[in-house]
């Protein structure tokens, strides 16, 4: 589980909310039926996650 940002980074906390959202739709795309449009909502989801991740990486990121 991923720790929580600090109350005073309201752009980490957004980012951590989308986290949660992410994990939500990754679970309930995980009850439908198997097929491919399962797996592409999947997928969809995947770069979702990784967009994210890009933005914590950059905003964790020393200035300079």
């Amino acid at each position: 589980m991923a720790t929580k940002p600090a109350p005073n980074d309201p752009m980490l906390t957004q980012l951590q909310a989308l986290e949660e959202i992410a994990t939500k739709l990754l679970e309930a795309a995980r009850k439908l039926p198997p097929g491919s449009e399962r797996y592409g909502i999947v997928k969809e989801i995947g770069k979702f996650r990784e967009r994210i991740a890009a933005l914590k990486a950059k905003k964790a990121k020393p200035k300079g």
